[in-house]
């Protein structure tokens, strides 16, 4: 099935692509608005898309659907002859932008064969600003509603009465293996700050004695938002890294770690440990952390839990073979969240939801 699909959203992604022959190697380019050429000059039909690679998460959507051989667009229209050029209208629903829905059931009318679909991917820690009763209208104008992990899932099908599927958003894990390169030296950590929490204070404290014992090196990555953090940073790890580039960040700040760690205190899905686990890097992650507990559950920990941080951590430096078998499973795992899994997902509940 080829389904051609419009992420509602101003578009920031290339508008370029790249494929590329499975057989001779040579390259053929197509705009976003062209679907996956059907054969290649030597006359090849398998064809593969090999750039832009797309941030994972609500954007790979965009990859998931080019590979699959339709379109796949970001865009910000209430046109309805343009929304109506697409199978799928797909909405990231925040407590922000509460009337994106809506207002594109309006400009689509009732009997619209286009799908209008709703996502909402906001932290259910943080949902004590959220009306459920406007929350619940509001979706009710979509044609199929999801949430990105399992305890949102669930907590939806109480809201709207019904059962919402949970589908975590694509990573283009196969593409982001691709970028593996063996670990730095001094060995590195990433550790990651979440902007609505601040978080860094268990990083810190965690590789405390690690830093010293093993000449570690610790680098605090995506700071930014709105979180007041009265702390100079700068002090506490040997790196600050802001947010950047999606394919600088993988290739120059992540591929070359060693570890990483995610220990937000979100109830949230886990794009970035995907991420790390398609480069092959091991995770300690908080056990609110979906994506943690279903790739690396052997390094789960508490979001405060320093000394388990360290134990883990520990291990990861002092047990090659351990550590060997934690980014073997991570490659593996991760494969759970790729585009064309993804992708099939998505048809399936579009299918069940009918």
């Amino acid at each position: 099935m080829k389904l051609d699909y419009m992420l509602f959203s101003a578009p920031n992604i290339v508008d370029k692509i790249k494929w590329t022959c499975n057989d001779c190697g040579q390259p053929t380019y197509t705009d976003g608005k062209t679907r996956m050429p059907k054969k290649c000059k030597c006359g090849n039909k398998k064809i593969s898309l090999s750039d832009p690679l797309i941030m994972g998460g609500l954007y790979c959507w965009v990859t998931a659907f080019r590979e699959a051989g339709g379109l796949g667009v970001m865009k910000a229209t209430m046109a309805r002859e343009e929304l109506e050029k697409f199978d799928i209208v797909h909405v990231n629903v925040t407590p922000g932008h509460y009337s994106y829905v809506p207002q594109l059931r309006e400009a689509l009318g009732r009997s619209s064969s286009t799908k209008l679909i709703a996502n909402v991917d906001y932290a259910t820690t943080l949902w004590g600003n959220t009306d459920p009763f406007i929350l619940k209208k509001v979706l009710e104008e979509a044609d199929m509603v999801f949430h990105v992990e399992s305890s949102g899932a669930r907590r939806l099908s109480g809201v709207m009465g019904k059962e919402i599927h949970c589908i975590p958003h694509p990573v283009d894990v196969e593409r982001l293996g691709k970028l593996k390169v063996q670990p730095s030296h001094p060995a590195v950590v990433t550790c990651h700050f979440h902007r609505y929490w601040g978080t860094w204070a268990p990083y810190y404290y965690a590789t405390l004695n690690l830093r010293k014992e093993f000449n570690l090196r610790t680098m605090l990555v995506n700071v930014w938002g709105d979180s007041p953090i009265k702390v100079s940073l700068e002090a506490y790890f040997d790196e600050i890294v802001g947010n950047t580039n999606y394919m600088e960040f993988m290739q120059k700040v992540m591929a070359p770690a060693f570890a990483n760690i995610d220990v937000t205190p979100d109830i949230t899905y886990g794009r970035g440990i995907v991420e790390a686990a398609a480069l092959g890097i091991p995770t300690i992650g908080a056990n609110g952390i979906e994506a943690a507990r279903t790739i690396y559950p052997e390094l789960v920990v508490g979001s405060e839990e320093d000394n388990e941080i360290e134990r883990h951590l520990r291990r990861l430096i002092t047990d090659t073979e351990f550590a060997k078998i934690m980014s073997d499973q991570g490659i593996e795992r991760c494969k759970f969240y790729s585009t064309k899994n993804s992708y099939e997902r998505m048809v399936k509940a579009m299918e069940e939801t009918r």
